[in-house]
């Protein structure tokens, strides 16, 4: 008679074990989904106020190396420079000054598409911001405020500030509450209108 040693290893959970399991991951999860949601939307924001920021410096720097005017708007259907940042903006070389983009005179140098929809961008400047060939605002200066569409927008909204000059300032939070505001006297920033 042959014998046979017949071991049965357990392998696997148990019932009881895997409804644990089940209830610890969707305890993280329910916690930790929300925060994410906020660093997502914190991300999105601070990487429009960069690509603003950064577009500003451009505009100002192919003024001052090419000696000549640079227009920063959003162009219309007809091409001229209009409010409507929220669906992006066009930076040209604006040869006569007239916030028009003429195809023939003026250098296309870059082109922005629109932003989430659900984000808000307004510029308090007007309908363009113009360097002229040195470098200096044709004109006023002004502020980007960008804003999410959220029950809590105020806590990540941020805002580019352009000087007399020319050169763009960040917003930052100088008062330790979680918001940004322009300067140590200011408000929290809004892009209520």
């Amino acid at each position: 008679m042959i014998m046979t040693n017949k071991i049965y290893s357990k392998v696997g959970f148990t019932l009881l074990e895997l409804i644990f399991i089940l209830l610890i991951a969707s305890l993280t999860l329910t916690l930790g989904i929300p925060k994410l949601q906020g660093v997502l939307i914190e991300h999105r924001v601070d990487n429009a106020i960069y690509k603003i920021s950064k577009d500003i410096v451009l505009s100002r720097n192919y003024a001052i190396q090419y000696n000549t005017r640079v227009t920063m708007c959003h162009l219309s259907t007809t091409n001229d420079c209009d409010k409507d940042w929220q669906n992006g903006y066009s930076i040209f070389s604006d040869v006569n000054g007239d916030q028009h983009y003429n195809a023939a005179e003026d250098t296309l140098i870059l082109i922005k598409n629109n932003f989430p929809s659900s984000d808000i961008l307004i510029f308090s400047g007007g309908k363009a911001l113009k360097y002229g060939p040195d470098g200096l605002l044709n004109g006023q200066s002004g502020t980007f405020r960008y804003c999410t569409n959220t029950s809590e927008s105020e806590y990540f909204s941020r805002a580019v500030v352009i000087n007399l000059t020319g050169r763009p300032r960040v917003s930052k939070d100088l008062n330790g509450d979680g918001k940004d505001q322009l300067n140590s006297n200011s408000e929290s920033i809004s892009c209520e209108t």
